[in-house]
């Protein structure tokens, strides 16, 4: 005769000061950001322009030329390729 198996026990959360520092210190900055009546993990970007856009403003630069512009682009990433200290990444334009 075969008997059912136990059921585990449910997990139990481990006080504060069990955690490692990390995970502690990421719960408290999100306790803040609530507090402060921000979204913790929120699920948009303010996108400020199109890649292609940047892209037509930008062309006349020089490989390694800079600007002090910053934008915000919305995308999805198609392709990743990481060689370590340098990433190179395929962007689909998005909202």
């Amino acid at each position: 005769m075969t008997t059912a198996p136990e059921t585990p026990a449910p997990a139990v959360e481990p006080d504060d000061d069990d955690l490692p520092e990390q995970l502690r210190i990421r719960r408290e900055k999100r306790e803040r950001i609530l507090a402060d009546g921000g979204q913790a993990y929120p699920v948009s970007v303010p996108v400020t322009t199109t890649i292609a856009a940047v892209r037509a403003e930008h062309a006349a630069l020089e490989a390694g030329q800079e600007t002090d512009v910053q934008v915000g682009v919305a995308g999805r990433v198609m392709y990743l390729r990481n060689t370590g200290k340098l990433c190179f990444v395929t962007v689909q334009d998005g909202e």
